[in-house]
């Protein structure tokens, strides 16, 4: 699975919905769907922050967690229009390399809920 992200937008929405993410885990949301990305951030009793951006993404709609800090770290450092985000599954590290480039790339690990 293939998303082309813009990279500006991300890191938008990243910020908006850190007001609701919890502390602790760091944890939001990036749910992939037909040509959209809804990043989400929810705090117990206190609410749910959503927004969506367009993306680049033709694939099953797949939702994966983030710390969120450690995108926003990557993004931060690009100066790329877009960002490629490359997944297997929601528990599967994600690759994430600028559109035009292969000289760097990023891993980055999901947050995985234990039953």
């Amino acid at each position: 699975k293939r998303a082309l992200v813009p990279r500006l937008g991300l890191l938008d929405s990243l910020r908006r919905v850190s007001v609701f993410v919890n502390r602790e885990s760091g944890r939001a949301s990036l749910q992939f769907g037909q040509e959209k990305l809804k990043v989400s951030a929810r705090l117990a009793d206190i609410g749910l922050a959503e927004d969506i951006i367009a993306v680049q993404y033709e694939d099953e709609e797949i939702r994966i967690d983030f710390n969120y800090k450690y995108i926003k770290d990557v993004l931060s450092t690009l100066e790329d229009k877009n960002i490629v985000m490359t997944m297997y599954n929601n528990e599967s590290a994600v690759l994430l390399t600028p559109e035009n480039s292969e000289d760097y790339l990023w891993v980055i690990m999901p947050l995985v809920m234990l039953d």
